[in-house]
């Protein structure tokens, strides 16, 4: 993943609900990459997080924020 671009627009507790926050951007023609953050010991440590391209992160927060994850 190039960095330059993307910028974080969204964290979730756990893996499946970034997945679906993912699959919900794809739906919507908006391309996210998943970055784990969770600890690999205790997945209840960390995060998951949402990264979008600059130029869509309004779009997506805003399509995240109506699907309620």
């Amino acid at each position: 993943m190039d960095t330059e671009n993307w910028v974080l627009a969204y964290e979730v507790p756990a893996l499946i609900q970034g997945t679906i926050a993912q699959q919900v951007l794809e739906a919507n023609g908006i391309e996210s990459q998943i970055v784990n953050q969770q600890d690999s010991s205790y997945p209840t440590v960390g995060c998951i997080q949402i990264y979008v391209q600059s130029k869509d992160l309004e779009t997506a927060r805003q399509i995240l924020e109506k699907t309620k994850l």
